[in-house]
């Protein structure tokens, strides 16, 4: 399952980077993506490689950060 969230439901500057976090651990990919969002980049938070691939045929990201 594939989650964008801005960080505290404030409104945020427009994102220049655009971040994929690929892991099947929640909570790593919540912490990642906490630290990653308090530095106004836009995080996808995908739970498998499946869901990347689904993200990247709608979405255009930058960086991908997986755990091998």
């Amino acid at each position: 399952m594939v989650h964008s969230r801005s960080s505290g439901g404030l409104p945020m500057p427009q994102p220049d980077i655009k971040v994929a976090v690929v892991d099947d651990d929640a909570i790593t990919r919540f912490l990642l993506g906490s630290a990653l969002r308090e530095n106004h980049m836009m995080v996808f938070e995908c739970e498998s490689a499946e869901d990347l691939f689904a993200l990247l045929q709608q979405n255009r990201v930058d960086v991908i950060i997986l755990d091998l």
